[in-house]
C-alpha cells in the first residue's frame, strides 16, 4: 500500500497513508526513503511532493514490541518532514 501511495503522489495526487503501528514503517522504509524522496533527487526527477504517512505508537495493550518511536530514522532523510505531537492533547 505504501508503493501505491507513493505512485499516487508522484502522479500529482495527495494521498494520506495510514500504518497501524510505527514498527511497520521499517518494512516500507526503502520505498519511502529511496523511491519517494531520495531517488528522484539523484536522477533529477520529481518525487512524491505531497504525501502524508500517518502512524501510531503505544496503542493500549500493544506491549513493548509495538511501542517504538522511530522518528530519528526518518528525520535525517533530505526532503522528508517529520511531525510528532509533544503531548497527547496536541
Amino acid at each position: 500500500m505504501t508503493g501505491v501511495a507513493i505512485g499516487a503522489a508522484m502522479a500529482g495526487l495527495r494521498p494520506v497513508h495510514v500504518h497501524i503501528r510505527m514498527d511497520f514503517l521499517m518494512l516500507c522504509m526503502n520505498q519511502i526513503v529511496n523511491m519517494a524522496f531520495e531517488g528522484p533527487l539523484h536522477v533529477r526527477r520529481y518525487g512524491a511532493r505531497s504525501m502524508v504517512v500517518r502512524s501510531m505508537i503505544g496503542k493500549p495493550g500493544a506491549g513493548s514490541a509495538a511501542s517504538q518511536g522511530l522518528y530519528s530514522m526518518f528525520m535525517h532523510v533530505p526532503g522528508l518532514k517529520v511531525v510528532a505531537p509533544s503531548t497527547r492533547t496536541t
